[in-house]
């Protein structure tokens, strides 16, 4: 993970900032940091969609930073003000952010399901 310290220096983020995004030591992060450690997959996706960039650039398997594909898919600007601050989020919130957003979304779905039928 050559390109991860140059992305977070690029950001003025320290080690610990990082590492309380993804939930683990500064320790384990710096690991992963230079080598010793491979994050797993959630690991991955939070830093990806961190410093906005595909799971690919971060594994030095592309070589220029393309944009996290959410980004590209961003209908207006509410949507990209909702991925801006998810990114900003840890993972458990992140998961009380989706599971919120799933709860929405059916509610919205049963209303206007019984709208339909009335």
């Amino acid at each position: 993970m050559t390109r991860l310290k140059a992305l977070r220096k690029n950001r003025n983020e320290t080690q610990e900032e990082m590492a309380r995004r993804l939930g683990i030591t500064r320790g384990a992060y710096a690991n992963i940091e230079n080598g010793r450690r491979e994050p797993d997959h959630a690991a991955l996706i939070t830093l990806a969609e961190h410093f906005g960039v595909t799971i690919d650039y971060l594994l030095d398997h592309e070589t220029k930073p393309s944009p996290a594909p959410e980004d590209v898919g961003a209908r207006d600007a509410v949507e990209q003000e909702i991925i801006r601050m998810a990114r900003t989020l840890d993972p458990a919130r992140k998961k009380l952010l989706l599971r919120l957003a799933q709860a929405v979304v059916q509610s919205t779905d049963e209303a206007e399901s019984a709208k339909s039928r009335s």
